[in-house]
């Protein structure tokens, strides 16, 4: 190691420089400056002890002045006594002193001091300057976040000032509100706190405090020995108090998990936790953290059910009992980025059982990222990737509901080493090149649980899963139908390249690829296939071009249209896909891989987009008033035609799906206050409609505001339609609203009504929600305190307060 080299000396200089510094920036007022007084009357006496006192009587007025004449404190009071040092007359001449001569200032009668960034109000403040002290008695302290725009507000029976940043108080209560009898507060024997600048300009109120209460309207719910953190941060961020009939009382509360331990809270990282009753299913303790921290990123989200002993209620009128059951999850991701261009994303996620997620994170079990548990490295430089994956699945079954639907199973990698070509430009530009080359040790991991363990009858489990026996596991289905379930080693390379050109007014971009998938033995036992080499290619070219006009005398009023300008894009892709294996004999590893049709594809795109100028003179903006896309696929007949719900994917037409079809799509924006979104997709294949919707929103006023929607999806026999509205009913009071019904079964299949009040810093909401189909409903409060940070897990939580 390289010895590190001698300090020269004007650094000690400069650090003691920064000392006297920090100390002279810590004074209550400054030295160097000049004191401002000013009052209905004066008395001045000049002590026998080498000291003077200056009264000020009725209206006082003392501000202090640093030496560039900039305010550093005002106080106002009724009266004020000032402690002056051996000085005479001639030192206070025009109503002003030296701030050295300043020893202590005595104020009563509704005093308020400040210095900008606090206020203080108290019946009686003295402060000893020279002592850098002062004493505030039954006070009232003050600060305002400008970042998270909510107040700090501390009331003590006895606060003493230690700097212009420090204070400590006895007999305290911290709050948000602005109320003497505050809604949500933290009382506390001792509190500490201070004001420290973060790295964006604002300041923050870091307090600590011990033997403290969390008080809601004055009553205590939660006594913790010490608590901390930013003091606008209230510990506690959440409340929902609710009833399920199906479970019973549910109570849910979150915590900051720094204030509860004292600390203060790390720039960039959030640290929750949650306290719940659910029920029947006993208590729970859930632990989150979300960070962003220089050159890293990434979140843990973890909940635990430690005694279960109440029932899943799931949809579709599924129920899943449990007897002490110790369930939970744990999905947590870390991204590091690494030196010369590397990353590093690390994934754990866990689950105790199938129906976990359903019952307590919908969200997660319908809308998250499959949970994997995994290592991932990518170095990417300019276009050019290299990557490595380690998969393996953790759990014995599937955990999110849309995989279980396709494939059903998850694919563990050990490991998959990539690279990657994201779009060369070759000869001039003239050509562009992809290419994805990789070799994989992979198996598929298919559920043990079967479909009664998810509550499924065995008529529900022949409908969605096509096993007529309910208690038959997942795993032993697809053995017996030849699925291999052992490791296989893959070699996937596929490359495109695409020559854009221009003809004249058309956009022309011919494409070309070749991909080669080889695999270690082949699938006798699952399709009798025993090639183990698949060449696959395609060809075709996109075309494109767009035409314009304006008609500038047109002017509509009603629909806020003022001049029309029409574009039409119409759009034409022809592809071909061959394979010398039939993608149907080979399992599905990867959807981008296997799961690749044949054949050729034609696709006849409109494209018509009316635009207009809104926003009056001086002030106009072009906005697109109504865009509509209209597109007819037609494919041949080697390509999979049996899907009932077609898709077609231009920028890979070998991933495409389903027969000729027709799709078309709308979007409105009538006026700045209606929209309109709809969509269909008609089958040419069954001659009928394959699904179809239309929603609308309409702002009537800036008080209220309406929306419905209707779906139809013919494959699964769903009949949806949907509506509701949000009505501020005062400056306090909004009402939310929300009807479902499903049409194929003539119920109601929820009904939402929220009610949130709007209190001083926080918010309460009462909820009611019913589903008629399983015949559940859920009443419940939730309490959610301003200016707090919230979690990206708010959405995923199941039930009222979503």
């Amino acid at each position: 190691a390289r010895p590190l080299p001698e300090l020269p000396t004007p650094r000690v200089v400069e650090r003691a420089d920064d000392s006297a510094d920090i100390a002279r920036r810590a004074r209550i007022a400054p030295e160097d400056g000049t004191v401002a007084f000013n009052a209905d009357r004066f008395v001045f006496e000049r002590g026998d002890n080498g000291e003077s006192t200056l009264s000020l009587i009725g209206a006082v007025r003392v501000m202090f002045q640093d030496a560039d004449g900039k305010s550093a404190l005002s106080l106002r009071a009724e009266n004020a006594l000032i402690f002056l040092g051996d000085v005479d007359m001639s030192a206070i001449a025009g109503n002003r002193a030296k701030s050295l001569d300043v020893r202590g200032v005595y104020l009563e009668d509704n005093v308020i001091a400040t210095d900008g960034d606090y206020t203080l109000r108290s019946p009686r403040i003295y402060y000893d300057l020279k002592q850098n002290k002062a004493v505030v008695l039954n006070a009232v302290f003050y600060a305002w976040d400008v970042k998270k725009k909510v107040p700090l507000y501390v009331r003590a029976d006895r606060l003493r000032q230690e700097s212009n940043k420090s204070w400590s108080a006895q007999g305290a209560v911290l709050t948000t509100s602005e109320f003497a009898e505050p809604h949500i507060a933290i009382a506390s024997d001792q509190i500490t706190f201070r004001q420290q600048d973060r790295a964006d300009g604002t300041t923050a109120n870091i307090f600590r405090a011990t033997n403290t209460a969390i008080q809601i309207g004055g009553t205590s719910v939660m006594i913790a020995p010490v608590l901390g953190g930013e003091g606008q941060d209230i510990p506690l961020r959440r409340v929902d108090i609710g009833f399920n009939s199906g479970n019973g009382p549910d109570i849910r509360t979150r915590w900051d998990v720094f204030a509860l331990l004292g600390r203060e809270p790390l720039d960039g990282v959030d640290l929750t936790g949650n306290i719940d009753f659910r029920g029947d299913h006993g208590f729970a303790l859930g632990l989150n953290l979300d960070y962003t921290r220089p050159e890293m990123f990434g979140y843990m989200d973890s909940y635990v059910v430690l005694n279960d002993h109440g029932t899943d209620d799931l949809p579709d009128d599924r129920r899943v009992e449990h007897d002490g059951d110790i369930r939970g999850y744990v999905n947590a991701f870390h991204r590091q980025f690494l030196r010369d261009n590397w990353e590093l994303s690390l994934q754990v996620g866990y689950v105790s059982d199938p129906t976990f997620l359903e019952e307590f994170f919908k969200g997660q079990a319908e809308t998250e990222k499959p949970y994997e548990t995994s290592i991932y490295l990518k170095k990417q430089v300019d276009e050019t990737a290299f990557t490595f994956l380690a998969m393996y699945d953790v759990n014995n079954f599937t955990p999110q509901t849309t995989l279980l639907q396709a494939p059903g199973y998850s694919v563990d990698k050990s490991p998959e080493i990539a690279w990657r070509q994201l779009g060369t430009a070759l000869l001039g530009n003239r050509l562009t090149y992809f290419g994805d080359t990789r070799a994989s040790y992979m198996r598929p991991r298919i559920g043990r649980d079967s479909p009664a363990d998810r509550g499924f009858s065995n008529a529900q489990s022949l409908i969605n899963f096509g096993m007529a026996d309910a208690s038959v596991d997942f795993d032993d289905a697809l053995r017996a139908g030849g699925f291999p379930t052992d490791h296989r080693l893959r070699f996937d390379s596929r490359h495109e390249i695409q020559a854009p050109l221009k003809l004249s007014i058309f956009n022309i971009t011919p494409f070309v690829s070749g991909r080669l998938t080889a695999y270690d033995e082949g699938f006798e036992d699952f399709s009798g296939e025993d090639e183990e080499v698949r060449f696959f290619g395609t060809v075709g070219t996109r075309i494109h071009t767009e035409f314009s006009r304006t008609f500038d005398d047109v002017h509509w009023p009603m629909f806020d249209v003022h001049r029309l300008r029409h574009i039409i894009e119409p759009q034409l892709d022809l592809s071909y896909a061959g394979s010398t294996i039939n993608p149907e004999d080979v399992p599905v590893y990867d959807a981008d891989v296997e799961a690749l049709h044949e054949g050729y594809t034609v696709r006849l795109g409109l494209r018509n987009t009316l635009q207009t100028q809104r926003g009056g003179e001086g002030r106009w903006r072009s906005v697109d008033w109504l865009t509509l896309d209209t597109d007819v696929i037609l494919r041949g007949d080697d390509a999979d035609v049996e899907r009932p719900l077609p898709r077609y994917f231009s920028y890979r037409p070998e991933f495409s799906i389903g027969g000729d079809h027709f799709y078309t799509r709308l979007l409105w924006a009538m006026s700045d206050s209606l929209a309109v979104v709809a969509e269909m997709t008609y089958g040419f294949e069954d001659d009928e409609v394959a699904q179809w919707r239309i929603g609308a929103s309409y702002q009537q006023s800036p008080h209220l505001r309406w929306h419905a929607d209707f779906a139809e999806i013919e494959a699964v026999d769903s009949r949806l339609f949907g509506w509701g509205f949000s009505y501020q009913l005062s400056t306090l009071y909004i009402l939310d609203f929300r009807h479902v019904m499903d049409f194929e079964d003539g119920d109601a299949r929820t009904i939402e009504l929220m009610l949130t009040r709007q209190m001083s810093r926080w918010r309460l909401a009462m909820v009611f929600d019913y589903d008629e189909i399983d015949d559940e409903y859920t009443v419940g409060i939730v309490i959610l305190p301003d200016g707090v940070r919230s979690s990206r897990l708010d959405n995923a939580w199941r039930g009222f307060g979503r």
